[in-house]
């Protein structure tokens, strides 16, 4: 049985806020270091000793979700509407939801992942890019009840953007595919992409010229890599390069001091064999946040110049 959590008589109460980014950043795990990185003092001591103090409770996935939950779902649950956007944005992917927020404010981020489940909105902030992550913890510290009128605003722009998205998948089929497969395990791919050539001819040419892949990267320009940089897990890049084409860890390279690139080069070095299971993951995971950033317009792909010069 699981002692409940005690305050140490050193430090009161932490705000309800506070205790909220406490759990999301165990539940994040070894991938918050980012995030610690990036808060100021005063916040990184508060959220470590509120992290200190939620250190007894239950760590199951209902338990977090449940805790991460409670102090704002205050106001108007028993409504369908509430029930169906909430139920349909945790249904859905992390990195579709990482997709759709990419673009919002930090704060309507924040209240967002303060409704999902601890560990679906873990796995949507190691998606979202860094700084926008940062900010959207940070105001999960300090968010309190929210009004109900500010939800129900809330809500209507999020079954827009989901509405919208849905619209907009529905209008492609093969680049639904395409997004798909970028998130597959290449074992897995090549099998099914033969399967689908099979049945219908030519298919699997037009999926690839929609896929964005690991080695896409280093066709991107300066400004691409170095936004990508400033925005993803050092240590997920350093996996993610191992067994690299020389190009795309070269393309990383170039856009790094060169003391900065020493020490990556000696973190992949360091980490020794890594499954491939575990590299593929560290590059999906760069690719969503390449993505995002791409559709916020941070980065530039060589698809977007062409057509600004046809323009």
């Amino acid at each position: 049985m699981s002692l409940p959590a005690t305050t140490s008589p050193a430090y009161p109460a932490p705000p309800a806020g506070t205790l909220r980014a406490a759990r999301l950043m165990r539940a994040l795990g070894p991938a918050a270091s980012a995030v610690w990185s990036e808060l100021e003092p005063d916040d990184a001591d508060r959220l470590s000793q509120a992290m200190t103090q939620t250190a007894g409770e239950p760590r199951s996935p209902a338990s977090d979700a449940e805790k991460f939950l409670s102090a704002i779902r205050q106001h108007n649950e028993d409504t369908a509407g509430t029930r169906t956007i909430w139920s349909a944005l945790g249904e859905v992917e992390p990195s579709a939801i990482a997709s759709v927020l990419g673009c919002e404010h930090p704060q309507l981020i924040a209240v967002v992942l303060s409704r999902l489940p601890a560990g679906k909105a873990a796995q949507t902030v190691r998606i979202l890019p860094r700084d926008l992550a940062t900010e959207a913890l940070k105001r999960i510290m300090t968010l309190g009840r929210v009004r109900p009128e500010t939800m129900a605003l809330i809500e209507t722009a999020m079954q827009d953007l989901l509405t919208a998205r849905r619209s907009q998948g529905a209008g492609d089929g093969v680049e639904n595919v395409a997004r798909i497969f970028d998130q597959m395990d290449p074992r897995i791919e090549q099998g099914l992409m033969d399967s689908l050539d099979e049945t219908e001819p030519g298919s699997a040419a037009r999926i690839r010229a929609l896929m964005f892949t690991f080695e896409d990267l280093a066709d991107l320009d300066a400004a691409a890599i170095q936004t990508i940089l400033s925005s993803i897990d050092r240590a997920d890049l350093a996996i993610a390069l191992k067994g690299a084409k020389p190009a795309v860890r070269q393309a990383f390279l170039d856009n790094m001091t060169k003391r900065a690139g020493e020490m990556l080069t000696a973190e992949i070095e360091a980490a020794g064999p890594v499954r491939r299971s575990e590299i593929e993951s560290a590059r999906r995971e760069i690719i969503a946040i390449a993505r995002t950033l791409a559709r916020r317009g941070d980065i530039l792909s060589d698809e977007d110049e062409m057509d600004e010069l046809i323009e």
